[in-house]
């Protein structure tokens, strides 16, 4: 079975969260937060500032820890570990050198909860997050 470490960021702007979309045939249109894959010699928090910075083109600094999740199939386990972020700089552009990133959007709670969103047990949770303790576990997700 392969590991992998998977890292996102939490990046709210003016009470909105920024996503990213993309497209495959077994999903059709779905958003995720910016994040991706470790890289070798990279912390976790290194991983979670540049993949915001190559997925939305915004500078960001770590402010904590806020969920991990496991997610498993037959051939590969993935830990995800998702960090709240807060923006210092850059400015909002599609730096994605993967080109897997479709569009950069910003949504309000009401508009998060009508798109599909992975991981799907974060949607009830991201919006109200300051009454929560973290870091808090999104459990064991099945991957087909």
């Amino acid at each position: 079975m392969k590991a992998n470490v998977r890292v996102s960021g939490i990046v709210f702007k003016e009470e909105k969260v920024a996503l990213v979309k993309h497209e495959n045939k077994h999903n059709g249109d779905y958003y995720l937060l910016p994040g991706g894959g470790l890289e070798r010699d990279e912390t976790i928090e290194e991983c979670a500032i540049r993949e915001v910075k190559e997925e939305i083109g915004l500078d960001v600094k770590i402010k904590s820890f806020a969920y991990y999740e496991d997610v498993v199939s037959d051939n590969d386990h993935t830990l995800h570990l998702i960090f709240r972020c807060k923006i210092i700089g850059g400015k909002v552009e599609n730096l994605d050198p993967d080109k897997k990133v479709k569009d950069i959007v910003f949504m309000d709670e009401e508009e998060f909860r009508e798109v599909k969103f992975f991981p799907e047990k974060l949607k009830k949770t991201l919006f109200s997050e300051k009454d929560n303790d973290f870091p808090l576990s999104l459990g064991k997700t099945p991957f087909p």
